[in-house]
């Protein structure tokens, strides 16, 4: 299936014409691909044919039999004559091609094969010979076929087993751990259709996220391009186009507010169905690549992604914001925030202020509620994305918790944590506390706490001392404060940060790690 150019002089060997590839001042030998595109399709014609026209053309000769010569064993390259009832010809088998050493065939059988010559003697009009390049170019007549292939995911070739292939007239097989199927018992001469089943095969919902949406977003506003396979796994509408409403459904699909697509279908594959008509003999390679309906970004693998953990700083107030955690931009998050409903209570989710061209999805239960949300518009690494409010129960000053799961940026591994939620009351005493994360490359956070009215001085700098940035040098009132450290301009290594506040004075150390 490769195009390619080929650059060379151009002659020929006993009446063989061919590129020389040999090399000059003037030309040099060159062979380039271009491309690819499906192999073509044979020619058929017959050993009386006028055969010059068709020189080193992939040919089809039906109906032959062998009139003269051995079949070669194994490793062995042999000569023999076939004839079609309207002449004669060259069957040349060359060795190490898997034909040499297979039974030979019975005639008549069809055959496919490269159309040579071998004449030394001119005017170099005889000597015509076909070479098969493999066994299924060897095609009986007559008896029992066999179709089969494998089911892999269109990006990483994943093995997509359980996949219901059915074929028609006949009825279907199913895909096994390495996403190999196989029909056999088929009837060469017959005609048959094979297609794979849309609703069959694994869960692929590990694969389908707020990120996916984004994607169907940006594509639909002309943002990105997306190939032909990502356009098929974002029209989960199944109206032939990607559109924002595709988006929202990959959205509500994958926060669970719906549980199916209105296309009604699982998957799309790559053919869609494969017509025999009629079966020649046994195909072999005959390859779907499965497409999981919205995971445009690709990223299905048949298991969930290793996650990790994350620390997300605790918020005054009730207020949670959750932040982009990731060092690149964001277009999406998603995750679950668990708490206890006897002692806390949801009150709402709110994108952040001033975020354009995003939205957000909220699905509640009892002590969780699910939030998504996606945008076109890019958010820097370290930056607010939603803001979730929950009030106490019961007034006080208690410090509740929340757990914070499935916690993803774009299509990263899910992160789960800890969110301590302190009420609006006031440190009891000054605090440095340890940047989250750590090592980290190349934004970080840094929190401290003031029981009182100070004078802040936050700086970093290096193993030797010397001061490379000032984080906060002013008057702050009491409070818990945050701020982010960008060590971009830095190099891999150990950094200390130090605060001084009134009299509280304290250095901790932090690893930038890229």
């Amino acid at each position: 299936g490769d195009c390619v150019e080929v650059q060379g002089w151009v002659g020929h060997y006993y009446g063989l014409t061919e590129m020389i590839f040999s090399g000059s001042v003037n030309c040099l030998p060159s062979i380039v691909r271009i491309g690819h595109t499906s192999p073509p399709a044979p020619i058929v014609i017959t050993c009386g044919s006028p055969l010059e026209p068709h020189e080193s053309m992939l040919v089809r000769i039906n109906n032959a039999s062998i009139v003269n010569g051995f079949w070669p064993p194994q490793g062995q390259t042999a000569n023999l004559t076939i004839s079609d009832g309207t002449g004669s010809m060259v069957l040349r088998i060359i060795r190490f091609t898997n034909v040499d050493g297979s039974p030979q065939p019975s005639s008549p059988f069809h055959l496919v094969g490269i159309l040579g010559q071998y004449d030394n003697i001119p005017p170099y009009d005889e000597g015509y010979q076909i070479t098969p390049r493999s066994l299924d170019d060897i095609i009986p007549t007559q008896g029992q076929a066999a179709i089969s292939g494998i089911v892999g995911y269109h990006v990483n070739a994943q093995p997509i087993s359980g996949t219901l292939l059915d074929i028609s007239p006949g009825g279907g097989v199913s895909t096994d751990a390495s996403g190999a199927y196989q029909f056999t018992g088929l009837t060469v001469g017959s005609s048959y259709v094979v297609a794979p089943d849309r609703n069959t095969g694994p869960n692929c919902n590990v694969g389908i996220s707020f990120f996916d949406a984004s994607l169907a977003a940006q594509y639909a506003i002309g943002i990105i391009t997306l190939d032909s396979a990502k356009q098929c796994a974002a029209d989960v509408s199944g109206n032939g186009q990607v559109s924002f409403l595709d988006a929202s459904l990959i959205a509500q699909y994958a926060i669970g507010l719906i549980n199916q697509f209105p296309c009604n279908a699982r998957w799309c594959y790559r053919p869609d169905h494969r017509d025999y008509n009629p079966l020649t003999g046994t195909q072999t390679n005959q390859n779907y690549d499965g497409i999981c309906m919205g995971d445009v970004s690709g990223n299905w693998s048949g298991a969930v992604l290793a996650g990790g953990s994350v620390r997300l700083f605790s918020m005054t107030k009730g207020l949670f914001a959750a932040k982009n955690v990731v060092a690149e931009s964001a277009y999406a998050i998603e995750f679950d925030c668990e708490y206890d409903p006897s002692a806390v209570r949801y009150v709402d989710a709110v994108l952040r202020e001033g975020l354009q061209n995003w939205h957000l999805y909220t699905r509640e239960e009892p002590g969780v509620v699910h939030v998504g949300a996606f945008g076109i518009t890019p958010v820097e690494s370290g930056s607010d994305l939603v803001n979730l409010h929950f009030e106490s129960v019961e007034n006080g000053d208690a410090v509740r918790s929340l757990r914070v799961t499935e916690y993803r940026v774009n299509d990263s591994p899910a992160l789960s944590g800890s969110v301590v939620w302190e009420q609006a009351t006031l440190p009891v005493e000054y605090a440095l506390e340890q940047n989250y994360p750590n090592p980290f490359n190349p934004v970080t956070t840094i929190g401290y706490s003031l029981p009182r009215d100070s004078k802040v001085c936050l700086t970093v700098s290096n193993i030797l001392g010397e001061t490379v940035d000032v984080l906060v040098n002013d008057i702050q009132q009491a409070g818990r404060y945050t701020v982010q450290f960008d060590a971009s301009a830095l190099s891999s290594g150990v950094y200390f940060y130090r605060i001084e506040a009134g009299d509280f004075k304290q250095i901790r150390k932090m690893v930038v790690l890229k």
